[in-house]
């Protein structure tokens, strides 16, 4: 138990052992292993239930700020408004602008970058052993997570406009389509370029979305899951069949709000 009279000596928290008044900020516990650990798991806990707060904060503004969409969609599924499921997800609404030629110019330079070096790699290169890409669909409630999000995590594909490619991607895509030369891959990136796509966000997020189809794309585009599509998991108990309001929220703002059903997958509210 942590010693709590101010005049004592400092003591860990954790085993009660001596430590200096430096050691009371940092590390914040007397340095042995097991206090380390024991540490750790309590800022742990804190997170998770700082998470759980916040999320169950941006439920409570839905649900007032989306209350005629949630009663829609409780009418379309023949539910009380009280008993709509609602979880919420991060929510990007940047505006459209034309893709400029120096943001072309820097991607071209940083696909041919990274295309070379997965085309210098041996055959046998040990780096596919160590790469694992999600080429199934995902499940159709966490695709429509991510369409009431619209690409928030994407954004972040846009700091030096790599759209995530790099080499390991790169040397997957030799792996499972042989029959392209390296130039051939870089021109499919380049082919597919928009002509507009999100202000500040990955080249390739469009107003359609992603405009590389799934198998072209990063592995950590296709693997990539947020604490709130976790959370969706939670709000649903785990069921692809349970009917669910799925809300954007960005600065406590809902931004968009969508039933998701399984055999309606997204209907925008």
């Amino acid at each position: 138990m942590a010693n709590t009279n101010p005049f004592s000596p400092p003591t860990c928290p954790y085993c009660s052992a001596s430590i200096s008044a430096h050691q009371i900020f940092q590390p914040g516990h007397c340095g042995s292993p097991q206090c380390l650990v024991a540490h750790i798991e309590v800022g742990q806990t804190k997170l998770r239930e700082q998470r759980a707060d916040d999320y169950a904060d941006r439920q409570a503004i839905v649900r007032k700020q989306a209350s005629a969409a949630i009663a829609t969609a409780a009418t379309q599924t023949d539910s009380a408004a009280d008993d709509m499921l609602v979880a919420v997800v991060p929510y990007q609404n940047e505006p459209l602008a034309p893709l400029s030629e120096m943001d072309r110019e820097a991607f071209e330079t940083h696909v041919r970058a990274s295309a070379a070096a997965a085309y210098e790699l041996e055959e046998d290169s040990p780096l596919l052993a160590h790469y694992q890409q999600k080429l199934t669909p995902e499940p159709a409630i966490v695709d429509a997570g991510c369409a009431a999000c619209q690409g928030f995590c994407c954004k972040r594909g846009g700091g030096d406009n790599h759209a995530f490619i790099d080499r390991q991607s790169i040397f997957y895509i030799r792996k499972t389509k042989p029959d392209l030369t390296e130039e051939q891959v870089v021109d499919h990136f380049l082919d597919a370029l928009p002509d507009q796509s999100v202000t500040g966000a990955c080249v390739f997020q469009s107003e359609i979305g992603c405009t590389l189809t799934r198998d072209w794309r990063a592995g950590l585009c296709n693997t990539f899951l947020c604490h709130d599509l976790f959370a969706l998991h939670d709000v649903t108990g785990g069921r692809l069949d349970t009917p669910v309001v799925i809300a954007g929220i960005n600065d406590d703002e809902t931004g968009s709000t969508a039933l998701y059903q399984q055999d309606t997958p997204f209907t925008p509210l």
